[in-house]
């Protein structure tokens, strides 16, 4: 398992918003190349609002694999969050309701994923049946005709959070561009997750405070009512 390296013009692939070859760089090519880039930016600055606006975690999970797929035109996508020492996974797209798998769990330190997490950086298999064939076996084969497997880590500070991963049943040719797209798409995933997982732990505590006050006040009243001058059967039929 080697980081993404790939220096053979012949393999790369264009963004799929406009194809272009690399080795005939006229000012036509170039100029469509620049507007790639602007469509980009403007694609991702889309997608980077829509993610950071919304603030139901698991939606915000979801958004994101779905544009990771659409983006790099991979098959599969999956999210795994980081638990304690294992990475469960959040949220996929790309194949048919399978709802039993959310919340599987690999060891990081078994996985390409979790080697992900532990250096900080991306990963990419070629031929994934040959590279790895337990990680195909365990978590690859039963969505099918799987060649390769790209993940990027989700680092929020200094510390991955997860990581984004696509399978894809061809060859190597579009690595480089999904590796790309994937780490402009990353910082916003970061972001989302984050804002998200803040919201939700402020409404958490939002409601144990206010379960604390309801019962606080239950507590009071019926120390009011056991100290007052009723009789025994009113406390009882109040209580």
């Amino acid at each position: 398992m080697d980081e993404l390296k790939n220096n053979n013009t012949d393999n790369i692939t264009e963004f799929p918003f406009c194809p272009i070859n690399p080795q005939k760089q006229t000012c036509e090519t170039v100029t469509c190349l620049t507007q790639q880039h602007a469509n980009e930016i403007e694609t991702l600055l889309s997608i980077q609002q829509a993610i950071t606006s919304q603030l139901n975690l698991g939606e915000v999970l979801q958004m994101i694999a779905d544009e990771a797929r659409r983006l790099t035109s991979a098959k599969i996508s999956f999210l795994y969050v980081l638990e304690d020492n294992s990475l469960s996974l959040a949220a996929y797209s790309g194949l048919e309701d399978n709802s039993n798998i959310i919340g599987q769990t690999i060891p990081v330190e078994k996985s390409l994923a979790g080697k992900s997490i532990l250096t900080g950086k991306p990963y990419f298999l070629i031929d994934v049946k040959e590279d790895d064939p337990r990680l195909f076996s365990q978590a690859l084969k039963p969505f099918g005709n799987i060649t390769c497997y790209l993940t990027v880590p989700l680092i929020y500070r200094d510390h991955s959070i997860g990581v984004i991963a696509i399978a894809n049943d061809s060859d190597n040719k579009d690595s480089e561009n999904s590796l790309r797209v994937l780490s402009m798409l990353a910082p916003s995933a970061v972001i989302g997750i984050e804002n998200a997982r803040l919201y939700q732990e402020q409404q958490e505590r939002r409601l144990e405070a206010e379960g604390r006050h309801q019962m606080s006040e239950s507590l009071r009243v019926m120390l009011d009512i056991v100290n007052s001058n009723r009789s025994l059967d009113e406390i009882l039929n109040y209580i």
